[in-house]
């Protein structure tokens, strides 16, 4: 007994000593920033944001228009809004804060970090220059050409991000806020928190372990008592948050003593959400009314979805208008050389096994598919997959549609309903799944299907069915938005190579 209290005696004030070193410098430099609300920042920001919009919004008209009016600059001043502009305008502002809104850039939590406040910031404007299409869909003076919504989308993005920059440092908490941590149990798990925890501008007060035997994990992190002790050093130090890095399986009760003795010392605890180990991405809180579970997700989940989605839809949307007189063109051909519809829908499966109807321009006679069991045996791709180099099916003009791969134009529509996006692994026919033989090849459906991916920009047809599931694997397993880039970008080439993807 003695010699416990001889050590706690001593661990305390080590602790204590600690504590007053850093209480000053904690005091002048972070504890005011600490203290400080996010709410008036983040009230400037709702406000702030949508006139940054408007005001980027007007500038771009007035780029785009001011060299048609004789006087320049003064008739555009002089120009009068009709109620429908007015309309207009109000619901863009409306559809604006709730675009924000929904990407999370109004939640403190979500947007604490700068880079991830800037990267929502860029996904709501992204989609937002979707949301700004209602300015070509209602002018009748064509004030606003298609050109103008990528250049509203960038000026707009650089400008509130700016904005915003100059306005964080004032009302918002500091980034480099100081929370002064207690790691429960010195171990290898408690080490790495250690070195993350300090990564991520957290100052170690020090650690507590079950025993005390074996040297300190850290000189500048030392090892505090045992979990005897843990209530008189919460009681007698500046402890803001105490980190559980106990292993589960051997301590599940020591830990749950922990937990009791936080509550009724008023210390918020945690302990990390990887209990168990995973191979790929990060555990995430997936919470609802009813109950708190750890979800384990197979493919990444972060702000650079949104990101891809507005990419998707505003490339979808651009390609749309230019290509219109294309699209006219391609339905003529199909009408007048063979009987038909102009456009072939096939059942396909898609994110997580739900099956969608892909469109695609009709290459084929119109009963391909109740033909296509008489020609089995022609198959000359391995594995599940059906591909016959010549098919007889195939009309003249779909020949020349599936060579230069303006048959896949349609399927910016199945991008625009939310079924597809431009890059992913292929959506795969029902009688091509249904013949998979091994369950790992499932994991090709995490992820949104695409219209184009590596499958189709490395040899594409010539690929055999092994090699197509490792590109789709190696896609997922490496997914970024640079690769979705890279991938866009030797597309075009695959095409002018002339294989069709499918």
């Amino acid at each position: 007994m003695m010699a416990t209290k001889s050590f706690s005696d001593s661990a305390l004030t080590q602790i204590s000593a600690s504590t007053e070193a850093a209480g000053t410098s904690r005091i002048r430099g972070s504890s005011a920033a600490r203290l400080r609300d996010p709410r008036p920042y983040l009230e400037l920001c709702v406000r702030v944001d949508t006139v940054v919009a408007l005001v980027v919004l007007v500038l771009i008209f007035l780029l785009f228009n001011v060299h048609k009016e004789p006087r320049g600059f003064k008739d555009f001043l002089e120009m009068r809004l009709t109620m429908k502009n007015v309309l207009v305008l109000a619901l863009f502002a409306v559809l604006w804060r709730l675009l924000f809104t929904w990407c999370g850039a109004y939640n403190w939590s979500k947007i604490r970090r700068r880079d991830v406040e800037a990267l929502r910031i860029l996904a709501a404007c992204n989609i937002g220059s979707i949301v700004a299409i209602l300015f070509p869909l209602t002018s009748t003076g064509g004030g606003f050409p298609v050109i103008s919504l990528v250049c509203f989308g960038i000026v707009v993005s650089i400008a509130t991000i700016a904005v915003r920059n100059v306005a964080r440092p004032i009302l918002a908490p500091g980034s480099n806020t100081i929370s002064r941590v207690l790691i429960v149990g010195s171990g290898p798990r408690g080490q790495n928190l250690q070195r993350e925890l300090s990564a991520d501008l957290c100052e170690i007060a020090g650690f507590v372990d079950s025993e005390l035997a074996g040297t300190p994990p850290s000189p500048g992190a030392p090892l505090l008592g045992t979990l005897d002790e843990l209530e008189a050093i919460l009681v007698r130090s500046d402890i803001d948050e105490v980190v559980i890095a106990l292993p589960i399986k051997s301590q599940y009760m020591q830990i749950q003593r922990v937990i009791q003795t936080c509550e009724r010392i008023g210390v918020h605890a945690k302990y990390p959400a990887d209990v168990f180990q995973h191979t790929r991405y990060s555990p995430r809180l997936d919470s609802s009314d009813r109950v708190q579970l750890i979800a384990v997700p197979m493919v990444p989940e972060d702000v650079r979805l949104l990101i891809k989605r507005g990419m998707d839809l505003t490339i979808t949307v651009l390609a749309l208008s230019l290509l219109s007189p294309v699209l006219v063109l391609i339905s003529l051909g199909v009408k007048l050389t063979s009987p038909g519809p102009i456009l072939f829908a096939q059942t396909r499966y898609g994110y997580n096994r739900r099956r969608f109807r892909m469109f695609k321009f009709r290459t084929m006679v119109w009963d391909a598919e109740s033909r296509q069991a008489e020609l089995e045996e022609l198959n000359q791709a391995s594995g599940p997959i059906f591909k016959i180099r010549c098919d007889p099916r195939i009309t003249g003009f779909g020949h020349f549609l599936r060579r230069t791969s303006l048959d896949e134009l349609p399927q910016f529509l199945n991008v625009l309903r939310g079924e597809m996006s431009l890059v992913g692994p292929r959506p795969l026919p029902l009688r091509d799944v249904e013949r998979f033989e091994e369950p790992s090849l499932m994991r090709r459906f995490s992820v949104m299907p695409g219209m184009t991916g590596l499958w189709q920009v490395s040899g594409r047809r010539n690929l055999q069915f092994d090699s197509l599931i490792t590109q789709d694997l190696r896609y997922i397993d490496r997914w970024s938005l640079n690769l979705d880039i890279k991938i866009l970008a030797r597309t075009p080439w695959a095409v002018v190579r002339g294989q069709p993807g499918d």
